[in-house]
């Protein structure tokens, strides 16, 4: 952390989300309201990634509406839709659910980390200045790094657990190309 580098990008990611929150704070206070009503008339709109988050956000998660929003995300192929699927896969798991339609698929956390891969090379903004990364070096203090996936490499291999990120890429691109 105490590196010119990791500084340097800290302190970059810092001011872009202070911009943001100078933005914000000249708004109502109640920002979690606004940003459900946006998510809610994107949705209807038939925003899929809106319909992703709001079904990220609702206490009791029907395992026939993740499995029909996964449907949708491989038809779509959408990147941003893709990213927010594989955290509803894992939330569903994690809740001991299985998908109706995908059963015998267990999704974990290198599932979860694979369809963010795959959104990262299908077009998401994952490279440094990105959402993803300021949230990440802000977030996990890990600034140094290019883009997302340079940076879970790293640490998929420093942890030895290589192998089981490159299976997961597998079977997530084989899942959402059919």
């Amino acid at each position: 952390m105490h590196r010119p580098e990791a500084a340097a990008a800290y302190r970059s990611a810092g001011q872009r989300l202070e911009a943001q929150c100078e933005v914000l704070g000249t708004w109502s206070s109640d920002l979690r309201a606004f940003g459900r009503l946006w998510r809610d008339r994107a949705a209807e709109a038939g925003d899929l990634t809106a319909t992703i988050r709001n079904t990220l956000y609702e206490a009791q998660r029907d395992p026939q509406v993740a499995a029909e929003l996964l449907d949708r995300v491989i038809a779509s192929g959408d990147a941003q839709a893709i990213a927010e699927m594989g955290a509803l896969l894992f939330q569903v798991r994690q809740l001991g659910q299985s998908l109706p339609g995908y059963e015998g698929m267990a999704f974990d956390v290198f599932d979860f980390y694979a369809m963010q891969m795959i959104a990262c090379q299908r077009g998401l903004a994952c490279g440094e200045g990105s959402a993803m990364l300021d949230d990440i070096c802000l977030t996990g203090m890990q600034c140094t790094f290019a883009d997302f996936p340079a940076l879970l490499w790293h640490n998929v291999e420093e942890d030895g657990e290589a192998h089981q990120l490159e299976q997961a890429v597998k079977k997530m691109r084989g899942l959402l190309e059919g």
